[in-house]
């Protein structure tokens, strides 16, 4: 019972260390805002080719259930 009591609050701790605002001193080029729209755009197109795919094996499967055979 004291070990998991130690161990959560010890996950708590270690989450509110983390979370603690840091001075971080990086450099964003111009073509990372370039690379993040591409993955935007790849990521919209890809999802919408995956419910036209999704949707027409369920229209199928429909067909098939009701079709007379």
């Amino acid at each position: 019972m004291i070990a998991k009591y130690k161990l959560s609050s010890g996950i708590l701790l270690a989450f509110f260390l983390c979370s603690l605002p840091q001075n971080v001193y990086a450099y964003l080029d111009p073509g990372t805002g370039s690379y993040l729209l591409q993955l935007l755009i790849g990521g919209s197109i890809g999802g919408l080719y995956a419910m036209k795919s999704w949707r027409i094996a369920v229209v199928k499967k429909i067909k098939r259930l009701f079709s007379k055979s």
